[in-house]
């Protein structure tokens, strides 16, 4: 669970390093620009630790037949689905400019933006539960994504030592 839990994590964290990595680049040096991006990967590292001891605690919480029979192809789908919608959230202000600060569109937007979130991994992890085409998929997927996962916790190791090794000096 935790090699899935780690590609759409680092994706995300790794875009919002870029995205703000042109005004690091004017105000920082590059030696404290790979500190930055070493604290988000370890940090990615943490929250994927905690997601999946979430979904271990959801799995043993609800009845053997809801969650803990599928529970890696469904962790997949709800930690894929969630993380692509969360993208947004990070660009709250960016959006809030574009209608102007009115703050009813925004929470009609954001309302559409939850229905949507819900409508869509409702839908997924049904299609799981009745269609076992749908699972297979799921699996390939998985066993496509692990030797990413791999590397992006092998970047997690290097990114550790690089802030073991500022801390120390």
């Amino acid at each position: 669970m935790l090699m899935v839990c780690v590609l759409p994590i680092h994706i995300r964290s790794i875009l919002i390093f870029l995205y703000s990595l042109p005004a690091f680049l004017l105000s920082t040096s590059i030696w404290d620009i790979l500190g930055i991006f070493s604290y988000v990967q370890v940090f990615s590292l943490i929250e994927c630790v905690l997601i999946m001891a979430a979904f271990i605690f959801i799995s043993v919480s609800l009845p053997r037949h809801i969650f803990r029979d599928k529970f890696l192809v469904q962790g997949t789908v709800i930690i894929f689905i969630t993380s692509l919608w969360i993208i947004p959230l990070h660009y709250q202000t960016e959006i809030l400019s574009s209608l102007k600060w009115n703050m009813r569109a925004y929470q009609f937007t954001a309302a559409i933006w939850v229905i949507g979130y819900l409508a869509v991994l409702v839908f997924f992890l049904a299609l799981i539960r009745y269609k076992q085409k749908s699972e297979k998929i799921i699996e390939k997927l998985i066993e496509r994504v692990l030797p990413l996962s791999f590397l992006y916790i092998l970047v997690d190791a290097v990114c550790f030592l690089l802030l073991a090794y500022r801390l120390i000096a």
